[in-house]
């Protein structure tokens, strides 16, 4: 496991967890490992169980506390675009598409959920950029 000059791992698909605010320094003893560790993690976690607050950056960069917990670790704040930021990714939007194809949506119902994507409402994306070939690729999600 890799670490950075503070002590802690690096996270591939989040660089500057401290930066953004998804790590703070708070001692906690993590909910996954048991350990007292001087860094929590604070960021969002969607889990059954409520283990906000209580999990430490390694069991999370080493996938202990998604296994554990069944839990997902997504930062709506700087990943859920609107439709306006979505129209500077075209390949997110084809994915988007392809994503529909199935739907039995007419081409003017596709068109029309895609430009109700927003950041907070109903509709919802997430947009990420593949580490490899540096493809925009997102998903979307509605109420």
């Amino acid at each position: 496991m890799l670490a950075d000059q503070a002590g802690l791992p690096l996270f591939s698909y989040h660089p500057d967890p401290v930066t953004t605010g998804s790590v703070v320094a708070a001692e906690v003893v993590c909910a996954c490992c048991g350990q007292r560790r001087p860094f929590t993690y604070v960021g969002p976690v969607y889990a059954v169980e409520e283990v906000g607050r209580r999990l430490c950056p390694w069991c999370i960069v080493d996938g202990r506390a998604a296994a554990m917990f069944d839990a997902q670790f997504t930062d709506a704040h700087w990943r859920i675009p609107g439709a306006r930021e979505l129209a500077n990714f075209p390949d997110a939007l084809d994915q988007l598409r392809l994503e529909m194809a199935g739907s039995g949506w007419s081409a003017e119902e596709k068109e029309w959920y895609l430009q109700a994507i927003s950041k907070d409402g109903p509709v919802t994306a997430f947009l990420f950029r593949c580490r490899h070939c540096g493809t925009h690729l997102a998903y979307s999600d509605s109420t």
